[in-house]
């Protein structure tokens, strides 16, 4: 803050030096008078109206001087002029009254020093540092607020979206359409009566109805309560296992490793015997005959147990499961589909009529095959080919055991390998048995077991094939 001082009259040499004697005023002629207060800051002058009465004599000088004095934060001040010098030729008193500047267009401006102290004084003694940190915060905190508030506001509008959703999947667009809003709240309230737009609307495009495709779920789903529940692949593999188990433990017991001598009459026997191999050679080279009867004996069960072909071969495969439709090769899968469920609805109807299932394993052989309700014929059938098949081979056979031992328990496990082969094509899919062959010195004593989803696709190997060096 600066205090501006008017002096009258003064010499010419106070203007730079104050403290000379000339320059005191003694005499209340001229006495010293504030004239007015200016900010340091704005620059803005104030006005004062000065009266003052004054004698002055012919040719004299007048002098009249403006002292600005500024004090610094430090302590330290400087002092600023400006003076008018004034000369009248004519002596005369008068009384005037006018406007007097307290400052002169020189002096406006104030020095840095001023300027930067007053800024301090209106800021409160709060430092540049603290005021750009504090700007620096409320730009972070205003911008954090707004991303909250936007990101509640576009997840508000995603769930009214949502929430406003035509029955078929369609949405509403309810900001761009009021009129459908009025249609949708009115059939939502269940009112009869709804407004609708007078704006002429483009026809939508029907979309053509999706043809609906049978699936493996499906076809089961209609049979849910009719079929029994298909059993999986593991299940499968178990079973199917469990008979070539039997086929070997029957060998192992009623058959031996020995070398037998051949005659020319059981040539054509034992050569009807065996998958893709020479059975006589194998006999008469192995070390091991009891391998190769493994290998005879599965053969000779899985080919007299398979499902008829349409010709006269010889086979335990009942009459009443030869007419079913096998599926074929097909493009359409409702096709394949329908030759599957035709093909399980026939088993399932022959096994409950039948009774193929026995409850006891062991009874069943005991009751001399009576737990399959066959027909005397296909009893018979089963009877003669567990004889051929002991007959043929009477040269490696246990002699501790008899002859109808044998040729029972032969029979027993010909009857399971028939029960098991129907009991598979009632499941889903078609199973079959494949033989590989591997070279000279190897045999296959089970086949592996594969299977095709309703004939189409490639096959998949549920059970892999057993294989033993000779």
């Amino acid at each position: 803050m600066a205090n501006w001082v008017l002096r009258s009259p003064q010499g010419v040499n106070c203007a730079f030096n104050p403290q000379a004697p000339e320059c005191a005023n003694p005499s209340g002629i001229g006495a010293t008078t504030v004239a007015a207060e200016s900010d340091g800051f704005t620059g803005e002058s104030v006005q004062a109206t000065a009266r003052a009465t004054e004698t002055i004599a012919s040719a004299a000088v007048v002098t009249s001087a403006w002292t600005s004095v500024f004090t610094n934060d430090d302590g330290s001040s400087y002092t600023r002029i400006s003076a008018d010098i004034i000369t009248e030729a004519v002596p005369t008193t008068s009384i005037f009254t006018s406007p007097v500047r307290t400052t002169s267009p020189a002096t406006i401006t104030d020095p840095p020093e001023a300027q930067s102290a007053g800024q301090s004084s209106n800021n409160g003694g709060v430092s540049k540092g603290a005021v750009a940190g504090i700007a620096i915060g409320t730009c972070i905190v205003g911008a954090a607020i707004a991303f909250i508030v936007a990101w509640l506001l576009f997840k508000r509008r995603d769930k009214k979206f949502i929430e406003k959703t035509c029955p078929s999947g369609y949405p509403i667009y309810a900001d761009s359409s009021p009129e459908l809003v009025k249609v949708q709240k009115s059939a939502a309230n269940g009112s009869p009566y709804v407004q609708v737009s007078q704006t002429q609307m483009r026809t939508p495009i029907p979309i053509p109805a999706r043809v609906a495709v049978a699936s493996p779920q499906a076809v089961n789903d209609a049979l849910t309560g009719i079929l029994p529940p298909a059993a999986s692949e593991h299940d499968v593999g178990i079973r199917i296992s469990a008979v070539f188990a039997e086929i070997k433990r029957h060998v192992d017991t009623y058959y031996r490793d020995v070398h037998a001598s051949i005659t020319p009459s059981m040539d054509s026997d034992l050569s009807s015997f065996g998958k893709d191999i020479d059975m006589l050679e194998l006999l008469q080279s192995c070390s091991h005959p009891t391998v190769a009867l493994k290998h005879a004996l599965a053969a000779f069960i899985l080919t007299i147990t398979a499902p008829r072909q349409g010709g006269d071969e010889q086979t335990l495969w009942p009459s009443e499961l030869t007419h079913f439709i096998k599926s074929q090769d097909s493009d359409s899968t409702q096709l394949a589909m329908a030759q599957a469920l035709h093909r399980r609805l026939t088993v399932h109807i022959y096994t409950q009529k039948n009774a193929i299932s026995p409850t006891n394993r062991s009874q069943s052989r005991l009751s001399n095959l009576s737990a399959l309700s066959l027909t005397r014929k296909t009893s018979s059938a089963i009877r003669e080919a567990a004889e051929n098949f002991s007959l043929t081979f009477f040269p490696w056979a246990n002699p501790t055991f008899g002859d109808q031992e044998r040729e029972g328990d032969l029979a027993g496990i010909m009857t399971e390998a028939l029960e098991t082969r129907i009991w598979l094509a009632g499941q889903t899919g078609e199973w079959d048995f494949e033989w590989g062959f591997l070279g000279r010195g190897l045999i296959v004593v089970s086949p592996s077991l594969v299977v095709r989803e309703y004939g189409r696709g490639p096959r998949r190997v549920v059970m892999d094939q057993n294989v033993v060096g000779v």
